[in-house]
Formats: structure tokens, sequence, C-alpha cells
């Protein structure tokens, strides 16, 4: 038998080469087993390594997130700080306390205080090319406007805030021309501070009423720049009669004089001991609809509430004024109330009553079917049954004329 070399075959060699390839694949396999077992030792180590090293990296981001959250509350608290300075500082200066506001606003912040600045042209400083800039007041020792000043100290003015209508500021009785207000949202303000004149109104009041859907702290940029233009806008205009004070996080209207706003004579009942007296001073002030052309949310709300006020009050003097005989002054206030509240079936009928004891039952018939008009158009109902009664007994009286 021969072997796979193609000689004869040694049986006694075979076991004993046998044992040797085995010998030899054995140390092969543990030599590769430990060359394995030292890779995966080595990476072994490496992920502890690489896992110290995420630990330390999520440690330094922790470090970092808490700095920058105590570096942020830091500067809100600045923030706040520095706003009330400013705050103090344009209250002083509008009353000629300059010197006094900048020294308490470095005590306190560190620097000069603040003044408004910003990009949007809109929102500028509208004293920018104004001379007497770096004094707030407008009003120094040394300037021309020391003897304006100086007479306004004798002199007591009536000042009037009209808010009723169109707005608008009268100094015994000379209207004051507004439009020379020339930032965006100074007249704003004045207006917002107008209506609650008796009551200061929070700043975080006034940034939502005027500036609603924008981040706080800019809605507070964007007031103190108002705010700033505003008192300077006042001045140029009125001098000193009418200011912006600050206090207590709240802003409000002082009058160096003496100050009337016909909202208050209107939500007064007046100094008539009878209501139907006092309703018809009421409805005397009622000039027109709450800040008239404004758009501003909080307008809405406050004039829808006025104009149902009214409606009520005017039915009351209009009433009255039927009963004491003095129909022509009372057909005029059922017809402001139906400019008010076009559908009010007491306005109508009030006004059919008084043309009818005018002598005029024609003018009524008319004035109905207009109105019933206005109520299929516009609702696509007919007038109630006291207004349709009314109605006929006036055609009766036509017919019988």
């Amino acid at each position: 038998m021969a072997g796979d070399s193609g000689g004869p075959w040694d049986a006694s060699r075979g076991p004993h080469h046998v044992g040797q390839l085995e010998q030899m694949a054995s140390l092969r396999f543990d030599a590769a087993l430990a060359q394995v077992t030292a890779a995966s030792n080595d990476a072994v180590e490496r992920c502890r390594q690489a896992t110290r090293m995420t630990a330390v990296c999520a440690q330094a981001w922790e470090n970092a997130v808490s700095s920058a959250r105590h570096a942020a509350a830091r500067a809100n608290e600045l923030l706040a700080i520095a706003s009330d300075q400013l705050d103090r500082f344009s209250a002083s200066s509008s009353e000629g306390g300059a010197a006094a506001a900048a020294e308490r606003g470095w005590a306190t912040i560190g620097g000069p205080p603040l003044t408004p600045t910003g990009n949007d042209p809109t929102e500028s400083d509208p004293t920018e090319n104004d001379p007497t800039e770096n004094d707030p007041t407008g009003d120094s020792p040394t300037g021309d406007d020391l003897p304006l000043a100086e007479a306004e100290k004798d002199r007591v003015a009536t000042i009037e805030l009209r808010v009723l209508g169109p707005f608008s500021i009268e100094i015994d009785a000379t209207a004051v021309e507004l439009d020379r207000l020339r930032h965006a949202k100074s007249l704003a303000v004045l207006q917002r501070l107008a209506v609650t004149h008796g009551t200061p109104v929070r700043r975080d009041v006034l940034i939502e009423a005027i500036w609603p859907e924008i981040h706080p702290d800019e809605g507070r940029r964007r007031l103190h720049q108002a705010v700033y233009a505003l008192r300077h806008g006042l001045r140029e205009l009125i001098g000193t009669l009418l200011v912006i004070e600050f206090a207590n996080g709240a802003y409000h209207l002082r009058a160096n004089g003496q100050l009337r706003v016909d909202l208050d004579e209107f939500e007064r009942t007046g100094p008539h001991d009878d209501p139907d007296r006092a309703a018809y001073h009421q409805e005397r002030c009622y000039r027109g609809e709450l800040l008239a052309g404004a758009e501003e949310e909080w307008i809405e709300v406050e004039r829808d509430r006025l104009r149902r006020r009214y409606v009520t009050i005017a039915a009351r003097a209009a009433s009255w004024l039927s009963d004491q005989g003095r129909h022509a002054e009372s057909v005029e206030v059922w017809e402001r109330v139906q400019r008010c509240d076009p559908w009010n079936e007491a306005a109508i009928r009030g006004i059919m009553h008084g043309v009818c004891r005018l002598g005029q039952p024609s003018l009524a018939r008319r004035a109905f079917t207009a109105f019933a008009e206005r109520l299929d158009h516009d609702l696509g109902v007919r007038p109630d049954p006291e207004t349709e009664r009314v109605h006929h007994a006036l055609l009766e009286i036509v017919h019988q004329q």
C-alpha cells in the first residue's frame, strides 16, 4: 500500500507524527487565544476610559449650564435695577432733578443712567438732534427756558383731557396740537394713563395693553422709549403743566393746575340728588365712543362697557326730558342712542313718540319704516310687538288727520 506521496507507508511513524501536529495546533490556538484576550482587555480598558471621559464631559456640561443660568439670573437682576433707575431718572428729570437722579443711577448700577436706544426708527429718541439732549429736563439754569419755567410756577391753568370721542387736550380752552408727539406709541401711553388718571397704571399692565404680543423685556424697553419721548413731547407742548410720574412700579399723570377729564364727569352721578337730572347731566358729557379712532384691544373692551352704560343713562335722560315736555331734546337724545345701538327698540319708540308730540306723525312713520328695513337687512327680523303696536297707533293718527 502506498502513502499519499506515492511512497511506501511507514506505520511506525503515523501516531508520533499526528501527535506533533496536534501539539503544534494547540500551541497556535493558545497563542491566538492570548492575542484575542489581550485585544479584548485593551478594548475593555479603552471603553472604561471613554466612559470616564463621557462622565467628565457631562459634568463639564452641567457646570457650564449652571454657570449660564447664574449669569442669566444676574443679568436679569441688573436689568431690573437699571430699569427702575431709568424710571426714577426720567421721573426726576421731568421735575428738574436730573443731577440727583443721575447720581442715584451711578451709585446703584455702576454707570451713567440709561437712555433709550434702538435701531428701530419708530422707537428712536425723538430728541436725537435736540441741543438739550444732554439735559433731559430741558430747563438748565442757564438755558432760555428758565423765564418760562419761572412763569409757570405762578400759573394756575385748567387742563382738560377728553377721552370720549377723539382724544384731545385743552389748556384753558385752547386745543393742544398732539400731532407733535413724534414717537409712534407716546400717544397710546398718554391715552392709557388719561383713561385711569386717578389710578396709577403698573408697568406690566401698560406693556400688555400697548405691546400685547412681544416679550416683556422688549416691551419694557419700548415703554421706556415711549415714556421718555412722551415727557419731552409734553414739555415742548405745554411745559410742566402735565407730567408723567413713576413710583412703586407704576406710572400716573400729575397736573400742575386744575385737571378735568370728561370720562370722570360721565361716570359720576353729578351734584344732583335727582337720578333723572343726574342722568341728563351724564348724557351731555358723552361726546362719543371712547378714544374714537384708536384700535388697541384694551380700548375695545372699555369702549363697549361705556357704550352700554351710555345707552342706559341716555334712555333715562330722554324719558325724563319727555316727561318735562322737552320733546325736541328727548328726540335728539334718542337719536344719539340709536347711533350707538342701531337696533335699539326703545330708541325708535321714543323717537316716534317724540315727533308725534311735536306734531309730525309722518316723520314717525318714516322713522319706523327705516328702522324695520334696517332690522330686516342686518338681522333678518321684524320689530318687536310693542314697537309694532306704537307704529299702528301712529298710523291711526295719520289717517285721522
